[in-house]
């Protein structure tokens, strides 16, 4: 038996629909305050992630700040320490015009203590990131006694595709004092 439905009239018509467009919009409401809640319950899900990672990064750091560093026997010489430099650029595919500057300081001793600090600045011009991250690695793997103690990159157009560079390589070496 098939269900007939009364044909409604105009203002029935009218009635029901003033009724289920405010339902409608609730539904619509709802379903967009829920995907909002949604979203951001994601975003914080993946702030939190970031932030324990900072923390175990940062743990990380500090309890390598206490472990002991490896240092030289011997105090290394300016010359030693550009060929240590010259050596990981070639390495890397570095060519020697991107080398601006290998300006060793004189060796010094730290405070009253047995180590002997001698530092350098290297100047790299024109070079793709991942090559400075190349000769950093190379750096160390040539010479483990020496350290980068600062690294400053910047980019001279917003163009450009190549970094400039500056890094302070320090070489820590124990020598007593005479006594």
């Amino acid at each position: 038996m098939l269900l007939r439905l009364p044909r409604l009239s105009g203002t029935n018509r009218s009635v029901k629909f003033v009724t289920a467009v405010p339902l409608l919009i609730g539904m619509l409401v709802l379903v967009g305050s829920w995907q909002w809640q949604n979203r951001q319950q994601k975003a914080l899900v993946r702030w939190r992630d970031k932030a324990l990672s900072c923390e175990s990064l940062a743990t990380t750091i500090l309890s390598l700040r206490d472990q002991p560093r490896l240092v030289k026997d011997r105090v290394v010489d300016s010359h030693t320490l550009a060929g240590y430099i010259e050596r990981a650029a070639r390495r890397v595919g570095m060519s020697q015009n991107h080398i601006r500057s290998i300006r060793p300081e004189h060796p010094r001793r730290l405070k009253d203590s047995p180590y002997v600090e001698t530092a350098t600045k290297v100047r790299l011009t024109e070079v793709p990131i991942a090559d400075i991250a190349k000769l950093i690695w190379n750096l160390q793997e040539e010479s483990p006694g020496v350290a980068i103690a600062e690294l400053r990159i910047w980019v001279e157009s917003p163009a450009s595709l190549t970094w400039e560079a500056e890094l302070d390589l320090v070489a820590l070496a124990y020598s007593p004092l005479s006594e």
